[in-house]
């Protein structure tokens, strides 16, 4: 057995599997687990700083580029160094969010998009989406979508919810 400290950051928050290497994201950087072989059997390098994951289920890889929602705001992507994804709509995300662990970024292929899932800041429950078309990084912006079918979805489930009690 053994341990590593990483350089930078006082907890971690997500790791996500990439090409050759681990990902490991703390509360303000990013570093790479590696397989090295004996004695250490992993090594460690640190990938960036100020660039920490919001929480372990808000980074994702999608073929060995990783994005991720920012510990402090913003959207970052890791392809050979750390960059943020300009993103028109990020005042309006981060002026109006919750930053908390439930935090979810989810890959959907068949568009090319990565979503993530958060609540608003007056909210307890995940009532927002914004949505990143990866393939259309070029002169793209992120595109903010107000996810409609978790509103109706969490309406209907009130409403089934009062129903019960008034019978």
């Amino acid at each position: 057995a053994g341990f590593q400290r990483l350089s930078d950051g006082s907890e971690i928050r997500a790791a996500v599997r990439s090409s050759g290497q681990i990902l490991i994201w703390t509360d303000t950087s990013l570093h790479s687990m590696q397989f090295i072989g004996p004695p250490f059997t992993f090594g460690f390098k640190q990938l960036g700083r100020q660039c920490g994951c919001v929480g372990q289920h808000a980074a994702v890889d999608v073929d060995g580029v990783a994005y991720w929602m920012g510990a402090s705001g913003g959207f970052l992507k890791f392809d050979g160094s750390v960059q943020t994804i300009p993103c028109t709509v990020e005042d309006y995300v981060f002026n109006d969010i919750r930053l908390v662990p439930e935090i979810f970024a989810s890959v959907n292929s068949d568009f090319n998009e990565i979503s993530w899932f958060y609540p608003s800041s007056n909210s307890n429950e995940i009532d927002r989406v914004v949505t990143y078309n990866y393939l259309e990084h070029l002169g793209q912006t992120m595109v903010y979508l107000l996810n409609l079918m978790l509103q109706i979805i969490y309406l209907v489930l009130q409403l089934q919810q009062h129903l019960r009690f008034k019978v």
